[in-house]
């Protein structure tokens, strides 16, 4: 099974031991998710990259740097984004506590309220699909994704050194 450009009638990917369908709807799902982005940065008044910087956020305060590599921007490119959403009320930057040398950029309240009432609809219709799940269909899912995010974990790890590999050639 080989999928098809449909302007050049040239494969697309490689053949893959997969169910059309259920490819076809992975790539819907994944599809769906990048084209989110856009709809609820502009809900929230922002730019991709402070939305992607609040969604990091969202899980807990980090060390600019570490926002840094989730947007995929420079250091700098960081400090500015944490300003801007810092002005807007958005974050707070306080002593990291294993070492109050460091700042740790978190959610403010508002910034917290603004994530919640931005994105709860859609999580909480999420989460109803998922509840519409029996347990044996649960755990096949869970394993399924777990596998898909390895996998692809794995890639981005292979890339990673290739990319750090030619920046020492480089250097």
């Amino acid at each position: 099974m080989t999928t098809h450009d449909a302007a050049t009638s040239t494969p697309r990917w490689p053949t893959r031991p997969c169910d059309t369908e259920l490819w076809h709807n992975l790539w819907q799902f994944t599809r769906a998710f990048t084209d989110m982005r856009p709809m609820m940065a502009q809900k929230m008044n922002m730019g991709i990259t402070d939305l992607v910087m609040m969604e990091k956020l969202s899980m807990g305060p980090q060390c600019p740097s570490a926002l840094a590599r989730h947007a995929g921007i420079t250091a700098a490119g960081a400090t500015l984004a944490i300003r801007r959403l810092e002005l807007r009320g958005h974050v707070q930057r306080t002593p990291d506590p294993s070492d109050g040398r460091r700042v740790a950029v978190g959610l403010s309240p508002e910034g917290r309220a603004s994530v919640h009432s931005t994105l709860d609809p859609m999580l909480t219709d999420l989460a109803q699909v998922c509840g519409e799940l029996d347990a044996h269909e649960v755990r096949i899912v869970r394993d399924f994704l777990r596998r898909m995010s390895e996998t692809m974990a794995k890639h981005m790890a292979a890339d990673e050194a290739i990319a750090d590999d030619e920046l020492e050639d480089v250097g």
